[in-house]
């Protein structure tokens, strides 16, 4: 048997890693020049994994060089990149390859890049993800903008940010995190909402030397994960509050509008930042860091643009932000 996997994010590892120790044949198809998936591709300031990192990395791949409880995106790049060469992937993978086509005949699988080269397989899985594909606003005046503009996941580290006016267009994760790092450094910031999220915050801690330690001893370590968990239940809630009506998601809901009364003082700003849907009824995205913003009026000027538009509001920093110990 032979199988193709389409990706070589976290997803194409894993099943690369397992298929190897299954004895099964397989080739991983990567269009980046490296491994990582969306790892590899975003870079943006302020970009951390909004899981505890314990939780994020394989159980069969563990790390005690972790920086922070909610690892930062250069040190889940360097994870992936050391997983797949430690575990001995990387050679299986074929790197700048893009896979143009996949047509499936008399049972199997013909498998086409995007230099012309066809090879057969068995099973083809497609290990791409949903965060590969850039969405960029389509606005009035963007041909023209005289000022510098990017999506998110291609950020231009060239362009210096320093007493520009920034405007950041989304409210997804990334714009959450970017929004939230450039207060903390000082930009002015102007934050352009289409549809508020329900955000929870969640402390940042380091991860000190003295844990890193009590990592090695499995008796201690058991203790660790069990803390954690507890801590992903307070800060993330059960995982069916979402699915179940019940005193869970009403703790939850409550949990999602304390955060705004603490973070957004002004009355008016957070009627504006309060979703129109309940906590369980859209996605809510998680960051370990929180940006407290004041009022203003909208503004044409941007110097870097991420996904999404159509402003009902807007929020201004430099901004009173909570940031990572």
């Amino acid at each position: 048997m032979k199988v193709a996997i389409i990706g070589a994010g976290m997803s194409g590892l894993f099943l690369g890693y397992h298929l190897d120790r299954a004895g099964i044949a397989y080739t991983i198809y990567e269009k980046r020049p490296a491994a990582g998936g969306t790892w590899h591709d975003n870079t943006y300031p302020g970009l951390h994994v909004d899981v505890i990192t314990r939780s994020y990395e394989f159980p069969f791949a563990r790390k005690t060089w972790w920086s922070r409880r909610y690892a930062p995106g250069t040190e889940i790049r360097r994870y992936l990149v050391g997983f797949a060469d430690e575990a001995g992937i990387t050679p299986r993978i074929r790197f700048d390859t893009e896979v143009t086509s996949a047509t499936y005949r008399d049972g199997r699988w013909d498998v086409t890049d995007a230099g012309g080269t066809t090879e057969t397989y068995d099973v083809v899985v497609a290990a791409t993800g949903f965060l590969r594909v850039p969405r960029l606003p389509r606005l009035p005046g963007m041909d023209s903008f005289a000022g510098t503009a990017f999506h998110s996941s291609a950020w231009d580290h060239s362009v210096p940010l320093a007493g520009k006016r920034i405007g950041v267009v989304g409210t997804g994760s990334s714009g959450i995190q970017i929004v939230s790092e450039m207060g903390n450094r000082g930009h002015q910031v102007r934050h352009f909402v289409r549809t508020p999220q329900w955000i929870i915050v969640k402390p940042n801690p380091r991860i000190s030397m003295v844990e890193r330690l009590l990592l090695r001893v499995p008796a201690l370590v058991r203790y660790w994960d069990w803390r954690m968990s507890r801590l992903r239940l307070k800060t993330d809630g059960t995982e069916t509050w979402r699915l179940v009506p019940g005193t869970d998601r009403e703790t939850m809901t409550e949990q999602f509008h304390r955060v705004l009364r603490e973070q957004i003082p002004d009355e008016r700003l957070r009627a504006k930042l309060t979703p129109p849907s309940r906590p369980a009824a859209s996605g809510s995205p998680s960051h370990p860091t929180t940006t407290r913003s004041s009022s203003g009026t909208t503004s044409n000027a941007s110097s870097a643009a991420s996904s999404g538009w159509s402003p009902r509001a807007s929020s201004t920093s430099p901004a009173r932000c909570t940031r990572s110990t």
